[in-house]
């Protein structure tokens, strides 16, 4: 109990720092203290202990899984969006294994502020992501749907080009209305990343988009 909440591996990301000796006794001890055997002051203040310890344990991974996914998986053109916060974070972390055990006070309001800078983090990241997804789902239905077909739908008859200038306006109107809907999403991922003003970092990140969309356009 004299050890940090959290510790920090090798590969950068973070783990929740409780031994599992210890969890596995404090259960053997509720066991014992279930079926009426006799236990010394000690041990019976520390199985009153295990719900606690459980809840900090369930809200500290639940806070882990959430950092260790933002850290796996953001390109390195948002991780440079989400800088700030993350150095925030991780200031949290770095003060509470430095100055945290399971012993001290505060574990919860700490668990709790923590969880919070993180977990609203994870989703807007997740939100940015899905509108990346959605437009990647875009750009595939210019590819999969052909501007011509062959008459009659067989491979050796010739193009059907007699209406050729009403399905090119089909593709332009459809492309021109998908290319709102990206700005929408790029715009939302702005307010999502909480980009305040026009930056490099925000301006190499619209560069990316815009290589996907070129690329869509492409093919």
């Amino acid at each position: 109990l004299s050890q940090p909440l959290t510790k920090r591996r090798g590969d950068g990301t973070i783990g929740v720092n409780f031994s599992t000796s210890l969890l596995e006794g404090l259960q053997e001890l509720k066991y014992t203290w279930v079926i009426g055997d006799q236990v010394d002051t000690k041990d019976s203040q520390l199985t009153s202990c295990q719900s606690t310890f459980g809840q900090y344990i369930t809200n500290l991974q639940t806070m882990v899984d959430g950092y260790n996914y933002i850290f796996f998986h953001t390109t390195a053109i948002e991780q440079k969006l989400i800088e700030e916060e993350m150095n925030e974070i991780n200031k949290h972390i770095q003060h509470g294994e430095d100055n945290l055990t399971w012993k001290s006070d505060g574990i919860w309001s700490y668990i709790e502020t923590l969880s919070n800078l993180v977990n609203d983090l994870e989703q807007r990241v997740r939100r940015v992501q899905k509108n990346l997804c959605d437009m990647d789902d875009l750009l595939l239905t210019w590819v999969q749907q052909p501007i011509y077909e062959r008459k009659e739908g067989k491979k050796d008859t010739l193009l059907n080009l007699e209406d050729r200038n009403e399905r090119l306006k089909k593709v332009y109107s459809t492309i021109n209305s998908d290319g709102e809907k990206i700005k929408c999403m790029v715009n939302e991922n702005k307010t999502l990343l909480r980009i305040n003003e026009v930056t490099q970092d925000w301006l190499a990140y619209l560069e990316y988009l815009d290589s996907l969309i070129i690329n869509g356009l492409v093919d």
